[in-house]
């Protein structure tokens, strides 16, 4: 069953910012976990993020009028390799300040975690209460939910739904509530909302569903035949009666000799 692992969190303050440090989830998260990132940045213009090696975006929205602040939600996401576990770096232009926000998630064993279903939607009016897009999904699934805004917003979380991330870059700046629904939830059609501090239509709400599937598995190696075993490898065994025809070198050139395994001179040992 999945099992939320652990978070981590980081915050680029500053407008004319464009990277930032995102610390270790480790010792928390391991090997084979699936990793969820949420990020939202405070932009006047379409932001382009460079996540590190082998993250892929599932989500993405934004909202801004030309030439006044706006905001956007992408979610990304990676089953974790060893070089995950570290810190990462996130990057993006143009500058602006930006939340990044990481969940890890555990599977059970022989199974990994992935997304099966993701949406994201900007606001068209002002308001305090803020809801995701509707998920249809079979069961089995873990709800993620993200809201964001430049209003600075504190929230109240979704009922039904666990805090993992309530960030806030300041008064007036980027504002960042991520959500998971804590277990799996039955086949069916989703969306929560939460209540934000303050009214604004600059914002944006995105859900991700999460389902486990089997892990792939990578074929264990082709053994290595031991020269100095004591018994023949099982391909020198022959029947008796039969005879095997190899080459051998002679110094000058290459000869043919048979060998009748079946006869009282035959020693193994001369083939080993």
């Amino acid at each position: 069953m999945t099992a939320f692992r652990g978070s981590s969190s980081q915050t680029a303050l500053a407008n004319s910012d464009t990277t930032l440090s995102l610390p270790a989830v480790s010792p928390a998260a391991q090997v084979g976990d699936t990793g969820l990132v949420w990020i939202t940045g405070a932009v006047a213009s379409t932001p382009q993020y460079t996540a590190p090696s082998g993250w892929t975006r599932i989500a993405a929205t934004r909202v801004y009028d030309a030439g006044s602040p706006g905001v956007s939600l992408e979610a990304w996401w990676k089953r974790l390799t060893s070089s995950d576990l570290a810190s990462s770096t996130w990057s993006w232009d143009p500058a602006h300040g930006t939340i990044v926000a990481l969940t890890a998630y555990s599977p059970s064993t022989g199974k990994m975690v992935q997304p099966s279903e993701a949406a994201a939607a900007a606001a068209s009016t002002s308001s305090a209460t803020r809801t995701t897009p509707s998920l249809t999904t079979a069961g089995s699934r873990w709800l993620s939910t993200a809201y964001a805004d430049r209003s600075g917003s504190t929230w109240t979380v979704p009922t039904g739904q666990t805090s993992r991330h309530n960030v806030q870059r300041g008064t007036g700046a980027s504002s960042l509530l991520v959500t998971d629904s804590g277990g799996d939830l039955a086949a069916g059609t989703y969306s929560r909302t939460a209540t934000a501090s303050a009214s604004t239509g600059t914002r944006c709400e995105g859900v991700v569903a999460l389902e486990e599937v089997d892990a792939p598995t990578t074929p264990d190696p082709e053994p290595t035949p031991d020269p100095g075993s004591e018994a023949p490898p099982s391909w020198l065994v022959v029947p008796s009666g039969f005879a095997r025809l190899e080459f051998v070198s002679n110094g000058s050139g290459s000869a043919a000799r048979t060998t009748d395994f079946s006869s009282d001179d035959y020693n193994p040992d001369d083939y080993q």
